[in-house]
């Protein structure tokens, strides 16, 4: 049969198998030979108008929140609703139960880091297996965010700048 044919208008390719194997540790050459593929592919799509709204916003956890709040004992609602109320400022991401980060996760991360910096908020990491940090030092997050070898360190690091700005 024929590989490449037309699908509304454009050329489109079905199969079944990409020829070649599974990474499982990816190396730090295989992280960068994917990030120039996804660069590419974001450089090809730049101009593409489609957009889709970020399903897990603000404005989703204020629209699902309530529904979640009945199925909470009172401690939980009450920090639930005031870190609603007051806006995520700090943020520790642990990945220690992660072994791979996709494009889509960096895009979360991100866009994270964004939306606590835009309220003066600070972000920072923890718990990376080699292969998270190969991704995460690879696409340049360490230049926005600080990594701490455990939770503790991480949190504590947080409440010192939360300390500084009383």
């Amino acid at each position: 049969g024929q590989i490449l044919f037309s699908l509304k208008g454009k050329p489109a390719a079905i199969v079944t198998k990409l020829p070649g194997l599974s990474r499982p540790e990816p190396e730090a050459a295989h992280c960068a030979l994917v990030g120039k593929m996804l660069a590419k592919m974001h450089l090809a799509g730049k101009d593409f108008s489609k957009t889709q709204e970020n399903l897990r916003s603000l404005a989703w956890w204020q629209k699902t929140v309530p529904l979640v709040l009945p199925h909470l004992d009172a401690s939980q609602k009450e920090l639930l609703t005031n870190e609603l109320d007051e806006g995520f400022r700090q943020i520790v991401f642990d990945f220690s139960l992660i072994n791979q980060i996709s494009s889509d996760g960096l895009r979360v991360v991100l866009y994270l880091v964004n939306e606590v910096r835009s309220l003066e908020g600070d972000v920072v990491a923890t718990g990376m297996l080699e292969q998270v940090e190969t991704a995460l030092e690879v696409a340049g997050f360490f230049n926005l965010i600080e990594s701490f070898p455990d939770i503790d360190t991480a949190i504590e690091s947080l409440l010192e700048v939360d300390q500084d700005s009383d």
